[in-house]
């Protein structure tokens, strides 16, 4: 976070030296909390690394699927006992939970924002279900309240959960055979509102997969957080007599925020 900050204050004199000394940052990793000088995030603000720092937890890579829509692409890793906790706050350790994720670092979707975000997400064909410990891969979070919208991975499929209110509980977006060794893209068009006007449409590939009504929010502010987030990962060991929960690997590439859906391609 110092470099960004540095080179806004320094004259066009001064920036080879400052370019160079951010390439050796990237060489060394010092600049894996955060993959804004990779690519256009619109809207997004630059995301900061949420309860994990472990060096291979998040990564830039260059395609190793072979068919991404960009040439570099979001690693993130989980590993067994990837738990950590905020100064004062969180704790995923005493909350059963492991992660890595990459968070929204000013928490700005307001309610009465209507906006449009997308991502392309890759799991792998040799990942592992770790079912009944759900895996989260995207979620709006809120400010000082419970997530709204969670997108997850179980057994059978890529899932979109709705924790504001009762009418509307989950809805499968993706087949486990369509869901495992390709790129999805996942397109969302919401109107964030605690009353009966907000709305939440998701696509999937192109096609409209949900499309709800309703109240979308219980709080004031909402932040886009992305990664693997394991809760409840006691539910895995209880059903596999005792065994931790595997490493986890995906990729996300193109995550984006704006006012159009064209704005987000």
């Amino acid at each position: 976070q110092f470099f960004p900050d540095f080179c806004h204050h320094h004259s066009m004199k001064r920036l080879l030296p400052v370019l160079v000394g951010f390439a050796l940052l990237l060489l060394l990793g010092g600049c894996q909390t955060t993959s804004t000088q990779y690519n256009d995030r619109g809207w997004f603000d630059p995301m900061k690394r949420s309860l994990n720092n472990k060096s291979y937890g998040y990564q830039i890579v260059k395609d190793v699927t072979g068919s991404a829509p960009t040439k570099l692409i979001e690693r993130f890793e989980v590993r067994p006992g990837d738990c950590s906790a905020n100064i004062g706050g969180w704790d995923d350790c005493a909350t059963d939970r492991e992660r890595s994720e990459l968070s929204q670092e000013n928490k700005d979707i307001f309610i009465g924002n209507t906006e449009w975000y997308g991502w392309y997400l890759f799991v792998p064909k040799e990942h592992k279900d770790i079912w009944p410990t759900a895996v989260y891969m995207g979620q709006f979070h809120q400010v000082h309240a419970k997530p709204a919208w969670m997108f997850y991975n179980r057994f059978d499929g890529y899932y979109l959960d709705y924790h504001v209110g009762k009418d509307f509980q989950f809805a499968k977006l993706l087949d486990i055979k369509d869901f495992l060794g390709q790129w999805n893209k996942i397109e969302v068009n919401a109107k964030w509102s605690d009353g009966n006007d907000g709305y939440f449409r998701v696509y999937v590939n192109g096609k409209l997969n949900v499309n709800f009504g309703g109240k979308t929010a219980s709080a004031s502010k909402l932040y886009f957080k992305y990664g693997i987030y394991r809760s409840f990962v006691s539910r895995y060991k209880i059903v596999s007599h005792g065994k931790v929960p595997p490493t986890q690997i995906i990729y996300f590439t193109k995550v984006k925020r704006g006012s159009s859906r064209d704005s987000i391609q």
